[in-house]
């Protein structure tokens, strides 16, 4: 996955395949090496700031979000949920997200029976939420398991973006991945101009739940350096199986402790500006089949939830604003150092291609934070 990463980043910067080998070593990190994050102003940010949200699915023990946030014992600051494509987005919960001060976002899936790209149950949508004046959120047709005709989904995606433009000018649009496809993420990405943030669901079984977790967070980062410079990123559905009805076996310290690295991994990209967990279970059908993924179940799960939630927020403030370097910076003998390829490919600027440069003889704005070896550039691109 590793080569594969270096590979994939190479071509979106433009670099030779014989330049991979100093992408390795940049990457790697040492006592003289510093992360660097990058002011970036060319960003539009519908988020404003860091959040965390939840959806509750199939559950009799919440009627509401906000019920389940009282339960839980943490704030939220985004309610989600998910509907097909001609159902009728339910005014309660939009009430509910208005009354209580939260984001609204909606995501909208492709119905099973009937034609997934109709114009008309578009337009009846459009329609329907622009005549509710507050801003609404559309994660519009998430990507997974290679269900669309490629040419078909990004032509009606954009559709989607031209229909909500003309009936709900209220509306922006979400465009999300299954993580495990990220490698395929260019191939059904509409374009920057039909979307105002990109998503990754992240769905753990119980199949996968003792599996490190390193090719996970090398597809989210894929995402991360492939759109930090122009869009926001959230975590879309993060969902963490418990328990499996088909095994029916008990993984409840195992998913306290991925929830927590999903999240902690998260905090140290200032990019992704929000995460969502799905409380979902699947087992409670006539079956009894399917995973549980709830984390209100038990106490274990509510304690680790409830403690990084409420950290994640807090720990992210000092990167707001900023994109993290694929480089590292290098200090030797009090002179902080960048790659040639960090001030060409994500500063702009031009240089002959040396191994490094000083960065006092750039002139660039910035601030180094000792104790976490951080070294912020403020007039970044």
């Amino acid at each position: 996955m590793k080569i594969v990463l270096i590979f994939l980043l190479l071509m979106l910067s433009g670099c030779r395949a014989d330049e991979a080998v100093y992408f390795e070593k940049a990457t790697e990190t040492n006592s003289s090496n510093y992360e660097v994050y990058i002011e970036n102003k060319n960003i539009s940010d519908i988020f404003d700031n860091v959040k965390t949200g939840s959806e509750i699915y199939n559950s009799t023990k919440f009627p509401d979000i906000s019920e389940f946030e009282e339960y839980m014992g943490v704030s939220q600051d985004i309610y989600s949920m998910s509907l097909t494509l001609g159902e009728k987005v339910p005014l309660s919960f939009l009430m509910d997200t208005y009354i209580n001060g939260k984001m609204p976002i909606i995501r909208i899936f492709p119905p099973k029976d009937t034609n997934m790209y109709s114009l008309g149950s578009l337009i009846l949508l459009a329609k329907d939420l622009g005549s509710i004046d507050i801003p609404i959120i559309l994660d519009f047709y998430p990507v997974y398991s290679e269900l669309y005709d490629i040419n078909e989904y990004k032509r009606y995606y954009k559709t989607a973006y031209e229909t909500f433009k003309t009936y709900a000018p209220n509306v922006s649009l979400i465009w999300s991945i299954d993580a495990g496809m990220a490698g395929e993420s260019f191939i059904y990405y509409p374009g920057d101009e039909f979307v105002s943030a990109v998503g990754a669901d992240v769905t753990v079984s119980s199949r996968d739940i003792e599996k490190p977790l390193d090719t996970l967070f090398g597809d989210l980062s894929f995402l991360n350096y492939s759109f930090q410079g122009t869009k926001p990123l959230i975590i879309s559905s993060l969902k963490v199986s418990h328990y499996s009805a088909e095994s029916l076996s008990y993984t409840t310290t195992e998913a306290g402790k991925i929830i927590s690295e999903v999240y902690s991994f998260v905090k140290e990209y200032p990019a992704f500006k929000a995460v969502i967990y799905s409380d979902a279970d699947y087992t409670k059908n006539v079956f009894k089949t399917g995973e549980n993924f709830s984390v209100s179940d038990t106490i274990e799960i509510r304690k680790a939830y409830r403690k990084i939630v409420s950290d994640f927020s807090k720990n992210k403030e000092n990167i707001r604003g900023c994109m993290r370097s694929w480089y590292f910076a290098k200090k030797e003998n009090g002179e902080f150092y960048i790659p040639a390829y960090m001030a060409v490919y994500e500063l702009g600027m031009s240089f002959n291609w040396e191994e490094s440069i000083p960065l006092s003889q750039l002139s660039l704005k910035y601030t180094v934070d000792e104790k976490n070896k951080r070294l912020y550039i403020v007039a970044g691109i």
